[in-house]
């Protein structure tokens, strides 16, 4: 039995009253596996005029007597039958549990709505019978049970309610991931299954007690291909040499173009699965976009320079084979695999097991993309089993995952005639189009995986170095986000996305049949790749294999792919700085990943988009004034990345890093000597911080995160701290709280003041780390890497970097086991 507690008010409270009943000790024992505030399965109940949250708590596997008696006294409380005195009062100790439940709206089994909560199920269903489809493909998650004998007799119970129904498990589908405690299989039945989805249904296996969800399967794939047929260009690539070097980034996507012009030597593709067989040139169109935009960047860049190093490519996707519909048809994932199975047997092949035959392909992989996402799963509050395996492959690994938040295309409705369109200024297009965007926050959530807690979620700005081309010009700011770009936030109301780069302008048209004289309908471009501007240019599947076809496209695949060339480039500053550095110095390389996560985020600001974004906000009653900034960062993560910044400094502009390991309640501390200069003049100065770290995750509880690290000593308005920070600088990011949520803290502080403190001080930074979620062993080291960034803003002839540089030269060196700047 599996029972379902809907509780009133917060999950704190819901303990406070069952810590007053001795009778139940049973469930109080739950209450470490849970987060005390308002943010486990929480959700704002609009019908309630009182404005409180309820949320669910799933109990499982516990005591089933204690859990069918509760059972059974909510039902009398809710009739009023609890046993009484002859005056009239409750018996001992029933007294005691009306004020239990009093928190309580509900007390229930686990039932079928429960299983289809959140997955878009019946969407599914409707979209299958539109196409006159006879069968459903879907997943089916189990309970995860930690005996095998026990999880095998589970399996067997569903697979013969399965065939009993008329359906059946497809061969090679069920997959088992101790780590990260999921059990699941594919199954394909016939549509008309799934007519009656309530409690009544007759169909056994979706009332089976083993089954904790059924979701959509196979719907991980792409927006529709190339279905602008005008004539592609032919594109000369620029054929720089490619270093004999082991690849660094890992490409999980389609299957690309091996033999295009432009990608030439510049891929490793490893196909153990033979997906080649069946991918015709043509429909090779994800892959090899992606391929070329991290190797090469936006092709109409003329400051792009190619990578050096090879990428290794693991497909992962292949052609709908059912797809009748389309030419080229659908990239998706295999309708007999699960994302989260092909990605952790990829993996693990890449960095070797020794139970995997052929493993340790692609050793020295430090950042992996993936510029997928499941169409039928935007992030409903619960960790998807693919991104807590993304969590427990970086952690286990310390490899960086960098995601697409993924794309929401839709059209817009502008209160102005076509004729009038010309006419409105920049402002006004973006209050049109955000207001919109903020009308639809809900329908725009990042799609699974990228709630992942490790991982770089990467939103998109729509920028490229195209021309328009006739398409409806939003003139949003380089910072803002796309109007097809999907929106946070992440696991309990973390940061996500966490940072946003350039995806390509959003093509959008005036659509004159359904516009008026009172309003414009835009509808964007029917495909995500086109043979004409705007987008981004690159590499497009072509027959001859002598002409590099180029083709134009925009999306967060884009986003993330140009996160994942800055990944590669960020690698390479790494490696040029061990070269200058004496051995005991180096950084060692098993925190290259950590530390390449920090820097993408250490280049990102919110700049003036925020400003045009809060404005919006404000007009939005549901959105109170005190989480305004958070809203934003649901918007915009932590703003638009600027490469340069991270890539070079410059003589008003130093960054120093620092790397270590730390194990629970230790910490670090780290000195930043200050530039004397900020003593003689008031100049206008910033003060950037990033940490990024790799939690281990606990599966089994809200709380998630094993392990949280922090920089809490940087507070100008403490007094208490005010000796640590000589600057007076101002915070400038929008939600502190937001940041400290996830694993990347980025800070960003500036002001104006002449400071007051004595000639040698330092800045002092402490790094450390606590216990979040249960099962953070004593010894168990976190890595983490730390970006610390110092610079004048005003155009003055200061060095401060050598000021920096002499001042660090001069100290006693620090022991090499030791973290240090």
């Amino acid at each position: 039995m599996v029972l379902v507690l809907e509780f009133i008010g917060t999950i704190e409270n819901f303990f406070n009253a069952v810590r007053a009943i001795p009778e139940m000790e049973y469930l109080a024992e739950f209450e470490e596996e849970f987060s005390p505030d308002d943010l486990f399965y929480v959700m704002v109940d609009e019908e309630r005029t009182d404005r409180q949250l309820t949320g669910q708590l799933f109990l499982v596997m516990a005591n089933q007597t204690a859990l069918r008696e509760l059972h059974r006294l909510w039902g009398l409380h809710r009739e009023n039958h609890l046993p009484r005195t002859p005056s009239g009062s409750l018996k001992p100790p029933y007294g005691k549990l009306t004020e239990l439940f009093k928190h309580l709206k509900d007390v229930r089994p686990y039932g079928v709505a429960d299983r289809l909560r959140e997955t878009n199920f019946e969407e599914y269903l409707h979209h299958q019978a539109e196409r006159e489809a006879e069968n459903a493909t879907f997943e089916i998650e189990l309970f995860f049970r930690d005996d095998a004998r026990v999880r095998d007799t589970a399996a067997d119970t569903v697979k013969e309610l399965l065939r009993v129904s008329g359906a059946r498990l497809l061969e090679g589908s069920e997959v088992v991931i101790q780590s990260i405690r999921y059990h699941a299989m594919v199954a394909e039945g016939p549509v008309r299954l799934f007519d009656q989805l309530s409690e009544d249904t007759n169909v056994q296996f979706l009332k089976c007690d083993q089954v904790m969800f059924f979701r959509p399967a196979g719907q991980v794939g792409l927006e529709r291909g190339l279905t602008d047929r005008g004539p592609l260009e032919s594109f000369t690539a620029t054929q720089s040499e490619v270093e004999a070097l082991n690849p660094v980034v890992a490409l999980l996507d389609g299957l690309p173009q091996q033999n295009h012009p432009i990608l030439r030597s510049r891929i490793i593709i490893d196909d153990p699965d033979d997906y080649a067989r069946g991918y015709q040139v043509g429909e090779r169109q994800h892959g090899t976009a992606m391929a070329s935009m991290i190797v090469h960047g936006d092709l109409n860049d003329s400051s792009a320079v190619s990578l050096d190093r090879p990428i290794y490519v693991r497909p992962i996707m292949i052609p709908d084979p059912e797809d009748t519909f389309n030419t080229p048809r659908f990239e998706s994932i295999p309708r007999n695999k699960l994302p989260a199975d092909l990605v952790h047997v990829a993996v693990v092949r890449m960095f070797g097991n020794a139970s995997v035959r052929g493993a340790n392909v692609a050793a020295d992989v430090k950042v992996i993309n993936l510029s997928l996402g499941d169409l039928y799963r935007p992030f409903d509050g619960s960790m998807s089993p693919w991104a807590r395996l993304l969590d427990h492959l970086s952690s286990e690994y310390q490899v960086l995952f960098v995601v697409s938040a993924g794309n929401y295309p839709s059209s817009f409705v502008l209160a102005v005639n076509s004729a009038g369109l010309g006419t409105l200024s920049a402002e006004e297009k973006q209050r049109h189009i955000l207001s919109d965007m903020v009308r639809e926050r809900d329908e725009r959530r990042v799609l699974t995986p990228s709630e992942s807690i490790n991982s770089i979620t990467v939103g998109a700005t729509p920028i490229d170095s195209a021309p328009n081309n006739g398409m409806f010009d939003l003139g949003f700011p380089r910072g803002l986000l796309a109007p097809y770009s999907r929106i946070g936030f992440g696991h309990r109301r973390a940061i996500k996305p966490d940072v946003l780069m350039p995806g390509g302008k959003y093509p959008l048209v005036p659509n004159l049949a359904t516009s008026s004289n009172d309003r414009t309908v835009l509808n964007p471009r029917a495909s995500a790749y086109s043979a004409s501007p705007p987008g981004m240019k690159v590499a497009a599947p072509g027959v001859a294999s002598n002409r590099a076809n180029v083709s134009y496209t925009y999306g967060t695949s884009n986003s993330s792919a140009l996160a994942t060339r800055l990944a590669a480039r960020l690698h390479a500053v790494l490696e040029g700085i061990n070269v200058s550095t004496p051995v005991p110095d180096r950084i060692d390389g098993r925190y290259y990943a950590v530390l390449i996560k920090a820097l993408i985020a250490h280049g990102a600001d919110l700049g003036s988009a925020r400003h045009a974004l809060d404005s919006i906000l404000a007009r939005d009653r549901r959105i109170p004034v005190n989480t305004r900034g958070e809203h934003i960062t649901c918007f915009l993560g932590n703003g638009a990345v600027d490469e340069e910044r991270v890539l070079h400094c410059t003589d008003q502009r130093v960054t120093l890093l620092g790397w270590g390991d730390l194990v629970r309640d230790g910490a670090h501390r780290y000195s930043l000597p200050l530039p004397d200069a900020f003593n003689t003049t008031q100049y206008h100065k910033r003060l950037i911080i990033t940490l990024a770290w790799f939690s281990p995750i606990n599966p089994l509880t809200n709380r998630y995160r094993k392990a949280q690290l922090y920089i809490d000593n940087l507070s100008p308005t403490n007094p208490s701290v005010r000796s640590s920070v000589p600057l007076n600088l101002q915070r400038e990011s929008t939600s502190f709280r937001a940041g400290k949520r996830g694993t990347l803290q980025h800070d960003v502080l500036e002001g104006h003041n002449l400071e007051t403190f004595l000639d040698g001080a330092s800045l002092d930074i402490k790094v450390s780390c606590r216990q979040d979620a249960a099962g953070l062993r004593a010894d168990q080291k976190v890595a983490y890497g730390l970006a610390v960034t110092i610079e004048l803003l005003h155009e003055v002839n200061v060095p401060i970097y050598d000021q920096i540089a002499e001042r660090i030269s001069a100290r006693v060196r620090v022991p090499a086991s030791r973290a240090r700047l």
